[in-house]
């Protein structure tokens, strides 16, 4: 039980980043920075805690731990340059986007759940997107939104479909 608190808890973080993302669309670039490097660092260490309490070894958990550890030093380096990481926002944004479609498209496989293969999948697209979409409009900061709070609603659904 703790692991799935722990494993929503981490969705929850997610989407309610993605909606932070959508509703302050307009706030200041440093505001947004620092937000989404939170969420992001809050994400990956429920990820990481929830590994911890299991502490598996199988080789999906362990690329699991990988990918968590990857997006927290990503939004502790957004905490610390976010300026630069302005600059780059979209394409962090889209790896980060990518990295956990690839980690639900590796889960979907290992089940046999084709459904959420695609819906990784489409995780994985809308990741592209971001990383290419270069415009000077608020629409690629709500992009980034839709795309972190789609991607944490396919993590939900496979980790429910998982148990």
């Amino acid at each position: 039980m703790k692991k799935q608190k722990s494993s929503i808890l981490r969705w929850l973080i997610l989407a309610a980043l993605g909606l932070a993302l959508i509703i302050g669309h307009n706030l200041a670039q440093d505001i947004i920075g620092k937000i989404l490097a939170a969420g992001l660092v809050l994400s990956a260490l429920s990820g990481i805690i929830a590994w911890w309490k299991e502490k598996s070894k199988s080789p999906d958990a362990l690329a699991s731990l990988l990918g968590n550890i990857l997006i927290c030093l990503v939004g502790l380096w957004i905490f610390f340059n976010t300026q630069r990481f302005i600059s780059i926002i979209n394409v962090v944004i889209g790896v980060v986007i990518i990295l956990i479609g690839a980690q639900n498209l590796y889960r979907g496989y290992k089940f046999g759940a084709r459904l959420h293969m695609i819906l990784a999948a489409i995780a994985i697209l809308l990741g592209i997107i971001v990383v290419f979409y270069n415009a000077a409009t608020s629409l690629p900061v709500i992009c980034q939104g839709i795309g972190l709070i789609y991607t944490a609603a396919v993590g939900y659904l496979g980790d429910r479909n998982k148990k």
